[in-house]
C-alpha cells in the first residue's frame, strides 16, 4: 500500500516520470509487433525452406529418373541385339578359338557402348552354358558353379524381361570373389535376361553403376553435416546415402509412405523436417532429413539481435524521456542538422530562430558563420579562377621556342641554298601565323579563321620539311562560323608533325576534319606517321584522366609543370576550363600506322563560350 501510495504522489509531482510512462507505453505495441513478426518471420522461413529444397529435390528427382529410365532403356537394347545374341547362341557349336573370337567381338559392342556413357562404371555379359563373363572393366572370365550364385538364381526367377537392380552390402555375403568389381558395396547393377522371348536361352547382362555418380545427384540438396540425404529404390532398398552412419529407425515409417510429402519427427535429440520426394515413373524416391535448427540458424542472429533493439529501445526511451523533460533535445538536433549540412556542404543552410535564450544566440552565430564561410569560399573560388584563366593566356602567348628557333634555322638555309626562292613565302606566313595568334586579345575564332591560322603554320612546316608530307582539311561547311578557343589545334598539329610525320621517310600525310555530330562538335588530327607504343599510349591516357574542370591546381601553377605530354595536357586542361566537363579530348595510336586524337566539345558550349568573350 506504501509503495502504491509513494508511486501516485510521484506521479503527480514528477513530470519526467509521466514522459517516461507515456513513452514506455508508446513502445509496447513495437515490442509485441516486434516479437509477433519474428516468429512468424521464422514460420515462414521454415516454409519457404521446406518448399526451395521440395522444387530442387523434385529437380534431382527427374534427374535420376532420366538416368535410371536410360540405363533400363540400354539394357533392353543390349538384351534384345540380335547380332550379341546370335554370337553367344553359336557360341556352344564353336571351337575354343572359335568361342574366343566370338566373345571377343561381342565384348567389343558392349565397349563401345559403354564409352560413350560416363555414367556408367561397366557392362557386363553372363554366358550362362559356359559360365564366361565378358565385361568391360576386366574382359572374360570363367566362373565355377555360376548357377549356383544367389544372384543368378534371383534373376532366372524373375519375368522374362524384367529387370532386376541389385545393391550389394557390405554385410551381404554370396557374391564370387571374382566378380567383386560387378557386385561391389560402392556400386549397384542392373541385371536382366537376354533375348526373354527364348525361353532356352538364359544369359544375363549386367549394367553397373558407381554409387558417387548416384551421390553427385543429391549431394548438392544438403549444405550442412547435420542435413542427410537418402535415395531409394522402388523397392525402398536403400541406394545411396550422404552420411555413413546408420540409417536412423524412424526412417522405416517414412519408406512405406506412397507419394511425396514434408512431415515433422523427433529423434533422440531433435526435432527434424522429413522431406520425400518419389518418382510416380520409376518408383524410387529421395528423402530429405533436416534438424529443425538448421533452417532457423540464419534467423536466429536476427532474433537475437531484434531482443537487443528491444532492450536498447527501453533504454533510448528513458533517456530521451530525461532529455526532453530538460528541454534542451530540439535546438540541439536543430543545430546538429545544420552542422551535418554544412558538412555535406551546402552552404545555404539557415537555421530557423525562435528562442530568445543562450540556443537562440548559438544558432543566430551558427547562421552567421555559414554566411561568411559562404562568402570566404565564394571569393577564393573566383580568385583561383581568375587566376587559371590569366595563367592560361599567358601560356597561349608563349609560342614554342624550338619552332621558332628552326624556323629561323630553315630561313637561313634556305637563303644559303635558293638564295631568294621560298624565303619570302615562309616569312610572310611566319608573320601571319605571329599576327593572327596574338589578335589583339581575341580568344575565340571562328572554324574558318582556326583553319587559316592552322595553314600558315603547316606552310612554314612543310617549306621546313621540304613537302616531306601533304596537308589535307575536311571541313564540312556548317562548322565554317562555329566559334571555337584560339591555338586548340596547333599543339596537336604540332605533334603530329614532331612525332609522327617528321620519322616518316616519306608518303607522309596529315589530315585535320571538322563535322558536327548529334549536337557535338568534332575535330581530328590524324596522322599516319610512326604512331605510339602501347605502353606509353596507356602512360598518356591515364595522364589526360587525371586533367578535369576541378584540378584548378593543374592550371594555376601549384603543382609543378608536366614536361612529358604537356602540350596534351594543356590543351585538354584548357577544354575543361572553358567548356567544362562535357568537352573531352581522347587519343588513339597504332605503332607504325599513325595516331589520331579528337576532341568533342557540346555545340551549345561553344556558343556560349563566344557570348562570355564578348561580355568581358
Amino acid at each position: 500500500m506504501k509503495l502504491l501510495n509513494w508511486f501516485a504522489n510521484r506521479w503527480v509531482e514528477s513530470l519526467q516520470l509521466r514522459l517516461t510512462i507515456y513513452f514506455l507505453l508508446i513502445l509496447v505495441p513495437l515490442v509485441f509487433v516486434s516479437l509477433f513478426a519474428n516468429f512468424e518471420s521464422r514460420s515462414i522461413l521454415e516454409q519457404q525452406v521446406s518448399e526451395r529444397i521440395q522444387n530442387a529435390m523434385v529437380g534431382a528427382m527427374e534427374y535420376i529418373d532420366l538416368t535410371v529410365q536410360n540405363v533400363e532403356e540400354l539394357s533392353m537394347i543390349i538384351a534384345m541385339d540380335s547380332n550379341i545374341n546370335q554370337k553367344l547362341t553359336q557360341v556352344e557349336a564353336k571351337t575354343r578359338h572359335e568361342s574366343n573370337y566370338d566373345f571377343s567381338q561381342v565384348l567389343s559392342s558392349i565397349s563401345n557402348i559403354s564409352s560413350i556413357n560416363p555414367l556408367l562404371s561397366q557392362i557386363s555379359i553372363l554366358h550362362a552354358s559356359s559360365g564366361t563373363v565378358l565385361s568391360t572393366k576386366f574382359g572374360g572370365k570363367r566362373i565355377d558353379n555360376i548357377k549356383n550364385q544367389p544372384w543368378y538364381m534371383e534373376i532366372q526367377s524373375t519375368n522374362k524381361g524384367a529387370g532386376i537392380w541389385l545393391i550389394p552390402r557390405q554385410d551381404q555375403p554370396g557374391y564370387d570373389i571374382e566378380l567383386q568389381s560387378i557386385f561391389s558395396p560402392t556400386s549397384i547393377t542392373l541385371m536382366r535376361l537376354m533375348d526373354y522371348f527364348n525361353p532356352d536361352v538364359s544369359n544375363v547382362v549386367m549394367i553397373t553403376i558407381n554409387k558417387q555418380k548416384l551421390l553427385q545427384m543429391i549431394s548438392n540438396l544438403s549444405n550442412s553435416k547435420e542435413e542427410k540425404v537418402y535415395l531409394f529404390n522402388e523397392n525402398q532398398q536403400l541406394v545411396a546415402a550422404t552420411t555413413d552412419e546408420p540409417m536412423p529407425a524412424m526412417m522405416e515409417d517414412y519408406q512405406n509412405i506412397q507419394g511425396s510429402t514434408i512431415q515433422t519427427a523427433m529423434d533422440s535429440q531433435h526435432e527434424l523436417i522429413v522431406t520425400r520426394i518419389h518418382s510416380k515413373e520409376t518408383g524410387w524416391s529421395v528423402v530429405l532429413v533436416q534438424p529443425v535448427q538448421t533452417i532457423h540458424a540464419p534467423s536466429n542472429n536476427l532474433r537475437k539481435f531484434t531482443y537487443y533493439i528491444i532492450a536498447v529501445s527501453i533504454l533510448l526511451t528513458v533517456i530521451i524521456a530525461w532529455v526532453v523533460y530538460r528541454g534542451i533535445s530540439s535546438p540541439l538536433a536543430s543545430l546538429a542538422y545544420g552542422m551535418k549540412q554544412m558538412r555535406q556542404g551546402n552552404l545555404n543552410t539557415r537555421l530557423p530562430i525562435d528562442r530568445r535564450d543562450d540556443f537562440g544566440n548559438v544558432t543566430r552565430s551558427f547562421n552567421d558563420m555559414v554566411k561568411e564561410h559562404r562568402h570566404l569560399i565564394k571569393n577564393n573560388y573566383e580568385q583561383q579562377l581568375l587566376m587559371a584563366k590569366t595563367e592560361l593566356r599567358l601560356l597561349q602567348s608563349q609560342i614554342n621556342p624550338h619552332f621558332l628557333y628552326n624556323t629561323l634555322d630553315s630561313i637561313y638555309w634556305k637563303a644559303e641554298n635558293y638564295e631568294a626562292g621560298e624565303i619570302s613565302e615562309m616569312v610572310l606566313n611566319l608573320s601571319k601565323f605571329f599576327r593572327t595568334s596574338l589578335s589583339k586579345g581575341k580568344d575565340v575564332f571562328t572554324i574558318q579563321e582556326t583553319m587559316e591560322h592552322l595553314n600558315y603554320y603547316l606552310t612554314v612546316q612543310r617549306l621546313r620539311y621540304a613537302d616531306h608530307f601533304v596537308v589535307k582539311f575536311d571541313v564540312e561547311e556548317s562548322c565554317n562560323h562555329v566559334p571555337l578557343l584560339k591555338l586548340i589545334l596547333q599543339p596537336l598539329v604540332e605533334n603530329a608533325i614532331l612525332h609522327g610525320l617528321e620519322k616518316k621517310s616519306e608518303g607522309g600525310e596529315l589530315l585535320i576534319s571538322c563535322k558536327v555530330q548529334d549536337e557535338t562538335l568534332i575535330l581530328k588530327v590524324e596522322d599516319n606517321g610512326k604512331g605510339i607504343e602501347s605502353n606509353r599510349l596507356h602512360a598518356i591516357r591515364q595522364e589526360l584522366a587525371k586533367v578535369s574542370y576541378n584540378d584548378y591546381k593543374g592550371f594555376s601553377g601549384i603543382q609543378p609543370v608536366y614536361h612529358e605530354f604537356f602540350g596534351l595536357r594543356n590543351v585538354k586542361a584548357r577544354l575543361k576550363l572553358f567548356y567544362k566537363e562535357q568537352a573531352d579530348l581522347t587519343i588513339d595510336s597504332t605503332l607504325n600506322f599513325g595516331t589520331v586524337i579528337t576532341i568533342s566539345i557540346p555545340l551549345q558550349s561553344c556558343y556560349e563560350l563566344e557570348t562570355g568573350q564578348e561580355e568581358d
